[in-house]
């Protein structure tokens, strides 16, 4: 129940600046670059891109799913933002640190991810990296599969989460073997 408030508190503080201007560079590149994956093209092959490509492909997902709209993914990011603060919570909680020490992770991340509001792929890839340390505690290979997915959005955040699950592994020749 805990989870679900920072949850929607998360949402609620990403929300407020949800219609606050527009990121002319960024946000009109992520949407550029998601329109022409839309139509076909592919990053790095038929135009430029300065950022992994995870970003513009979940873009285009959501133009194939709703047309070109900043609003669309604007909610998403919200949404991506709220989980990464809750994983937040959820990590340092999972360390044994105490209640107060898991809200203020969770404000720093609700926070820093909240505004500005922006287009670029680092929600994405910390909400990414903070579940392959979550799940590494389980699977050692699902975590690895999802800090290798942080890395298609920043590359060096799936590096620092690839480096994050190898540290969890308790053998670490295991760990170099999944890695």
């Amino acid at each position: 129940l805990l989870e679900l408030g920072l949850l929607l508190a998360g949402a609620l503080l990403a929300a407020c600046t949800i219609r606050t201007g527009v990121g002319h560079h960024d946000e009109g590149l992520m949407l550029a670059w998601a329109g022409r994956i839309a139509d076909g093209q592919w990053p790095y092959r038929d135009f430029w891109s300065n950022y992994p490509s995870g970003q513009a492909l979940t873009d285009a997902a959501l133009v194939k799913a709703f047309g070109p709209s900043l609003m669309a993914w604007r909610v998403l990011r919200v949404l991506v933002g709220a989980l990464a603060a809750v994983l937040a919570f959820r990590l340092v909680r999972g360390r044994g640190a105490g209640l107060p020490s898991g809200l203020l992770a969770w404000a720093a991340v609700a926070g820093a991810l909240a505004w500005p509001l922006t287009a670029g792929p680092n929600a994405s890839a910390v909400l990414l990296a903070f579940a392959a340390l979550l799940l590494a505690q389980r699977s050692l290979a699902a975590g690895a599969v999802l800090a290798g997915l942080a890395g298609v959005f920043r590359l060096e955040v799936g590096a620092a989460a690839a480096l994050g699950v190898l540290l969890l592994v308790p053998d670490s020749r295991a760990g170099w073997r999944v890695a």
